[in-house]
């Protein structure tokens, strides 16, 4: 279902899937931007902002399992932050990216076994 503006632009775009459990909602700004909430057949709930390119922005989002997490991205749609138990169920951390890639994280690895001046990447790898 969508719901047009006097201008005849969509503005509000609904669907509620074929009964698999997915669901959409989506708001159109005037400049292309919009934000989306939605289910999906897994049980996930996902609130997105999405870019005039349709590059999702920052996304809010939680599991069947009732892990949470937001993920914010680059203009180029590359992750940049993300916080919450996104990476490992039940583990709660921030992870910082560059160019799309995992560069620092928390928490922080054991006592002991961090390897001072490495990226997360190069810790792990």
């Amino acid at each position: 279902m969508t719901l047009e503006d006097a201008k005849g632009k969509v503005r509000i775009y609904m669907d509620a899937g074929k009964g698999d459990g997915s669901a959409v909602i989506c708001l159109f700004g005037e400049d292309g931007r919009s934000i989306q909430i939605s289910s999906s057949p897994d049980g996930g709930l996902h609130i997105s902002l999405l870019g005039k390119r349709s590059t999702v922005s920052a996304t809010l989002g939680m599991t069947a399992d009732e892990d949470a997490g937001i993920s914010i991205r680059d203009r180029r749609g590359l992750l940049g932050t993300m916080l919450g138990s996104v990476l490992d169920p039940g583990v709660h951390r921030l992870v910082i990216f560059r160019d799309g890639q995992p560069y620092w994280s928390t928490p922080s690895p054991e006592k002991g076994t961090r390897r001072k001046g490495k990226t997360w990447k190069e810790q792990k790898g």
